[in-house]
């Protein structure tokens, strides 16, 4: 018996993806009474793999069932439409579904909720699919028919061992994915005698209206003895196997968490949801337990009450999966799919969340990949965001994207289709988004890291350990900020799984994922936030930099009071004690975490950032204009050190003293300086132990060192 309501443990979470065309499917769909069928695409259509072996109506209603024993035609239109059985025998059913009469076909309830039964059109694309040449094609219709001839007859849907349809598909030519193994033909007389042939040919049904012969349906025969493939009329009171297509699939592993998806297809959230577990809400498999299905609304997620509602188009919608669906006790083996049947969407204008700063989820309505850059948009930020359930090692991360620079682990901004995605309104104005067909790409929609669409600097920081992952970027240009929000910051935002690593830049107390920072001859220092929810030891990794003869960068632990340059090749190994808060429950409660960004306050890691006026940090600085910085001696020190430096020329200089965080501590010169070496003392008595800057500045010119305070 199944369980009231669920409450189940968070494991890891899988994307959502179409399936490639001409591979094999990895996912599955579920008909009223539970039974599995394999999915195969085959031109716009989603097909099953296998012959439908219902009993049941989607809606409910039980369809007759009519042994070989009993008496009668099918064909009257009095009669409750029924199926039989293969041969005669109810063990057949496992091996090659059921014989449905035109009654049964026709009802367009027989296949699972957003399925229907194949036009004899469509199953000309399926020969085509299956290697058919075109020129093979027959054009009869209604009760004549004609058989194609050549060497590609049936095409690879040919059995390879002694007996045609026997076997399993396994022993089929064909390596779509499409099932090999057929059914066949019942008469409606009277005795087991009247099954024709499902060994030596399969027949299935395909458009069940012909206005031409009431008494007829039409019909397309898959033959297995390679004399060809034949397409004729069949009487109403045959039966005949039968396969399902639908139009759209969202498709989703078989690990439960959360997902971010909208529908192809204008349809209810029940509809869409049909094939995963829902609960706490009007329409739902149960009205029992808390709600798994949310929208987004004023950076809170709100439970959808009513699944009867329509789900908009370009809408988006939160969904907790789980992967137990019959509840018992065992993960489900293969993947779930959902199915909505109609018409694909054209243009969408979702509705917004009109309050200053707040978030709205969308979702790509269309078939294809939908390229961020090219939406409408009117008073957003320039960011995307996107819940990746496939990376940090399956535990999921946020991926984001910024038109500003181009920048992002949301590869080209591109959505994949039917995904989910957040953005942000801006602080004033009235948001808005709309989505055209045409704003769509063939690209792939892959989550990976990309190089910069402009020329500024960028940086691409990488946390790995204790199979968690984390990443941050910074771009520098010369209209970023230090403290400030500016166009081209993406925020840190709170994790959907309760297993993460976390690395963040900040401004203030915000963490973000893209910093958009300032490029001038300042130096600053920019804090990092490094954690996670498992300790262990992580090693942290420049992965992608461009353009960085711009700007030198240092990373600074002050912990361990130790710095080291950011080069090509950077890599420094931390160890964290686990203590980053888990946003999200380890199990399902009910209750989504909220859509914010991670405030911060650490000061154990920063990045130095400084202009590229000087060489290395550790070399021998030498300026163009004529003088020299040393460095200090000595070093560590405690609690004093002398620093030299040498002019050229008499010339104003500045020297100072900064700690990590950019805040000025002392300043020892500030003046005209003469021509000579120049000896000055540091007393940092008052000081904590730490790494700390000097600087000196002499007309355009500006050469920084560190130094290292231990007490």
């Amino acid at each position: 018996m199944k369980q009231p309501y669920r409450t189940f443990l968070l494991g890891l979470a899988a994307a959502l993806f179409l399936i490639p065309t001409l591979s094999i499917a990895q996912t599955v769909v579920y008909d009223i009474d539970g039974n599995e069928y394999g999915t195969v695409k085959i031109g716009n259509q989603i097909w099953m793999s296998e012959n439908l072996r219902t009993n049941t109506y989607a809606n409910g209603v039980s369809i007759q069932y009519r042994s070989s024993s009993q008496a009668g035609a099918w064909n009257d239109a009095n009669n409750t439409p029924a199926y039989t059985d293969v041969n005669g025998s109810v063990a057949n059913k496992a091996n090659y579904g059921n014989l449905y009469n035109w009654f049964a076909a026709n009802n367009p309830n027989l296949c699972p909720v957003g399925w229907r039964v194949p036009s004899d059109n469509e199953f000309i694309i399926l020969e085509r699919f299956l290697g058919m040449d075109e020129t093979e094609s027959n054009t009869s219709t209604n009760d004549s028919y004609t058989r194609g001839s050549g060497p590609n007859i049936s095409g690879m849907l040919r059995f390879t061992g002694n007996d045609f349809w026997t076997g399993d598909n396994s022993q089929a030519t064909n390596s779509s994915g499409f099932g090999a193994k057929g059914a066949g033909q019942r008469r409606a007389f009277n005795t087991e005698s009247d099954y024709l042939g499902f060994q030596v040919f399969a027949r299935f049904w395909t458009s069940t209206v012909d206005p031409g012969n009431a008494n007829r349906g039409m019909r397309r025969i898959l033959r297995a003895d390679e004399t060809g493939v034949e397409r004729g009329a069949g009487s109403k009171k045959y039966g005949y196997s039968v396969r399902c297509i639908t139009d759209a699939t969202v498709q989703l592993n078989n690990s439960s968490g959360y997902r971010l998806f909208s529908s192809p297809v204008e349809t209810t959230y029940a509809t869409l949801l049909n094939q995963v577990w829902t609960q706490g809400a009007t329409g739902a498999k149960t009205t029992s337990g808390s709600p798994n299905v949310f929208t987004l609304t004023n950076n809170a997620w709100t439970a959808v009450t009513d699944l009867t509602a329509t789900l908009p188009a370009g809408a988006g919608v939160a969904v907790f999966v789980f992967n137990d669906n019959d509840f018992d006790g065992n993960a489900d083996t293969k993947a779930r799919s959902l199915y909505a049947g109609g018409t694909l969407h054209g243009a969408a204008t979702p509705t917004m969340n009109t309050t200053a700063s707040t978030f709205t989820l969308l979702g790509n309505p269309y078939r294809s990949t939908l390229d961020f850059d090219n939406l409408d948009r009117t008073d957003l930020t320039d960011v995307a965001y996107v819940w990746s359930p496939t990376i940090n090692s399956g535990n999921g991360d946020w991926v984001t994207y910024t038109v500003s620079g181009g920048t992002g682990d949301l590869t080209d901004g591109l959505i994949a289709p039917f995904q989910g995605f957040i953005v942000q309104a801006a602080a004033s104005g009235t948001p808005s988004v709309g989505m055209v067909a045409a704003d769509t790409t063939s690209s792939a929609g892959t989550f990976r890291g990309k190089e910069s669409v402009s020329n500024d600097p960028i940086i691409r920081l990488q946390l790995d350990g204790a199979t968690l992952s984390s990443s941050t970027w910074m771009r520098f240009s010369e209209n970023g900020s230090l403290t400030e929000s500016v166009k081209g910051d993406a925020l840190k935002m709170t994790s959907m799984s309760p297993n993460f690593a976390l690395l963040a830049s900040a401004k203030g107390n915000t963490a973000l994922d893209i910093a958009h920072l300032p490029l001038n001859n300042d130096t600053y220092n920019v804090p990092l936030h490094v954690d996670a929810t498992t300790g262990g030891t992580y090693t942290l990794r420049l992965t992608q930099s461009s353009a960085m003869d711009m700007v030198e960068l240092v990373f600074n632990d002050h912990i361990k009071g130790v710095s080291v340059p950011i080069t090509s090749d950077f890599t420094y190994e931390i160890s964290l004690e686990g203590r980053a808060t888990k946003a999200a429950p380890v199990g399902f409660d009910g209750a989504a975490p909220n859509i914010e960004a991670v405030s911060v306050q650490s000061t154990d890691y920063s990045i130095t950032v400084q202009p590229p006026t000087s060489t290395s940090i550790d070399g021998n600085q030498k300026s163009e204009i004529g003088f020299e910085l040393e460095q200090n001696y000595p070093n560590p020190f405690n609690p004093s050190t002398q620093i030299r430096f040498t002019l050229r020329a008499s010339h104003l200089a500045r020297l100072t003293v900064y700690d990590v965080l950019g805040r000025e501590i002392a300043v020892l010169v500030d003046g005209v300086m003469p021509a000579g070496a120049h000896n000055v003392t540091f007393d940092a008595s008052n000081l904590p132990s730490g790494v700390y800057m000097y600087r000196l500045e002499a007309g355009s010119q500006i050469v920084t060192r560190r130094m290292v305070l231990v007490k």
